[in-house]
């Protein structure tokens, strides 16, 4: 491992430790949501006209413009204790796919402070650092160039994750 890498990756766990962050329980995982189907509807009368008729109709709507998007990646409740690395769930989605120009939006729902650093050859490479930020904080950036960017948490090394610009 590279000596500037270990450096960082012994300051954060330094740092997580001295704030009594690494040992903090993040408590009982919440209840799944059961979903069950809906019934069938064949019954219900409806307002809506035949295709035929509503192809004659004017209408004002106009096409939506696609512009640059936000997207989300949610930091894993619990991701500060190893083992989210196993399953690529330490931050949700692991892998963001983007386009040039779009935001990428993090989320820190978590009790425990978490960063988000660029990496490239595993070590910090100074394209987007966020510091150490709180529960229910966020940090996002903008991606105007192509490529794929690869991060991780300075305080929690396995977390790792990676956004793909096209």
């Amino acid at each position: 491992m590279d000596f500037s890498v270990g450096v960082i990756i012994a300051m954060g766990l330094l740092v997580a430790g001295v704030m009594g962050l690494i040992v903090m329980d993040p408590g009982p995982l919440p209840e799944p949501v059961i979903v069950e189907p809906m019934e069938e509807q064949a019954d219900m009368e409806t307002d809506v006209e035949p295709m035929e008729e509503q192809a004659d109709m004017e209408t004002d709507v106009e096409p939506m413009e696609s512009g640059p998007q936000t997207h989300t990646v949610v930091i894993a409740e619990g991701s500060s204790l190893p083992g989210c690395e196993e399953t690529d769930e330490c931050y949700l989605p692991h892998t963001v796919t983007i386009n040039v120009g779009d935001t990428v939006l993090w989320e820190n729902p978590d009790p425990v402070a978490h960063t988000v650093t660029s990496i490239a050859d595993g070590a910090p490479d100074g394209m987007f650092e966020s510091g150490l930020f709180l529960t229910d904080t966020t940090f996002e950036v903008n991606f105007d160039e192509p490529g794929t960017y690869d991060y991780f948490c300075i305080v929690h090394p396995w977390m790792v994750g990676a956004i793909i610009v096209e």
